[in-house]
């Protein structure tokens, strides 16, 4: 900011009657001089050095001005990225879900194996018909002396295309009927 005429300045900011009073808002304005201003010289070097210290906190202003407006510019950017990333992310999921969702509900065939002495079979599978892929199957294990099986361990395909298992326990009552499965 360059100035030409600080008097002129000073009087549009303070908007003083006459110079005097405009010295002695000066005054009043500013703690850190030590002497009141009596002459016109002494209200040229205030105004001077007024002008000064505000050159140099509007330049400061400026600058930390255009370091925030870089991180915003900065900021607007990244969030420009992330949220493109993120629906091109969620775009691929409903996408794989839809596809594991249609292949998972098409018709299933079933394949009963490994049949006992009594005529069960141990092993149950349920494919998928399309293609053949095995969506569930079932093993019972572990007969008692009676013939009855307790154990029965069941594979699933899971939404993410992942084989989970888990293991029941099969319970009988006393007249050796089929009775709840324990986890």
């Amino acid at each position: 900011m360059a100035v030409t005429n600080p008097n002129r300045i000073v009087l549009d900011i303070l908007q003083p009657d006459s110079l005097q009073e405009g010295a002695e808002k000066i005054n009043d304005s500013f703690d850190f001089y030590d002497q009141k201003l009596t002459s016109q010289e002494d209200l040229q070097t205030s105004i001077w050095n007024y002008i000064t210290l505000v050159e140099t906190e509007v330049g400061e202003n400026e600058r930390q001005l255009m370091q925030h407006e870089e991180r915003i510019t900065n900021a607007e950017g990244t969030l420009t990225t992330t949220t493109a990333t993120a629906n091109v992310a969620k775009q691929k999921a409903d996408a794989n879900a839809v596809t594991l969702a249609n292949l998972t509900r098409r018709p299933l065939y079933t394949i009963r194996s490994d049949k006992d002495e009594n005529g069960i079979f141990r092993r149950i599978e349920y494919r998928r018909s399309v293609d053949g892929i095995l969506v569930r199957s079932t093993v019972l294990s572990e007969p008692d002396d009676e013939g009855r099986y307790t154990k029965r361990t069941v594979r699933v395909l899971g939404d993410d295309g992942k084989y989970y298992e888990y293991i029941r326990t099969l319970r009988y009552d006393a007249d050796g009927d089929f009775e709840r499965e324990d986890p």
